[in-house]
């Protein structure tokens, strides 16, 4: 039987803050999502006769975002809706997230991931994606499939890899010469 034991995929993404603001489930809150550095947004290629879906326990986990962020929910509250996935995985809601915000985010989701790790009900694996903007760049989006304990570190490795900017440094073996000199 084969199995995956860890998925990571990372991708260019015209899913930028744009994006996010001209959705019609989005119009009462567009204001929120232009000014908002991270923005939990819905799945929005999960199914196709439901164009807003969040995965259960999504209203949980932003109040426990928002005990340490500033956070918008990307949809107007008529349209919110969960969809439960029965498996031994945890899923977390896509998030977009500025570049300046991330190492921010990153600290709020390890320590949750830490909680649901070492909580009564651990999940063996994890999915989430973050959709990064850098200024004046394509946003990144990155697809996380794999053990919770690892997630937030191995996010971080790949989106610095291909986002220069506040997380990575120019000493960094990461950021390429031409990327040093801009």
């Amino acid at each position: 039987m084969k199995r995956t034991l860890l998925e990571v995929t990372v991708s260019e993404t015209d899913e930028d803050r744009d994006f996010w603001a001209t959705r019609q489930w989005a119009r009462d809150n567009v204001e929120g999502i232009r000014k908002a550095e991270i923005i939990v947004v819905p799945w929005i290629d999960f199914r196709k006769d439901a164009e807003v879906l969040f995965p259960q326990g999504t209203t949980d986990f932003v109040r426990s975002l928002q005990e340490a962020l500033p956070i918008v929910v990307g949809v107007d509250r008529s349209a919110y809706a969960e969809v439960a996935l029965y498996a031994n995985t945890k899923r977390l809601p896509a998030i977009f997230v500025t570049s300046l915000m991330l190492p921010a985010l990153a600290g709020a989701l390890g320590n949750i991931l830490s909680e649901q790790v070492t909580g009564s009900q651990t999940a063996e694996f994890i999915e989430m994606r973050l959709i990064v903007e850098n200024q004046g760049a394509p946003c990144i989006s990155v697809e996380y499939k794999g053990p919770p304990g690892r997630a937030v570190d191995t996010l971080l490795d790949y989106i610095e890899r291909c986002v220069p900017g506040p997380t990575a440094t120019v000493g960094d073996n990461n950021v390429s010469e031409k990327t040093k000199s801009k």
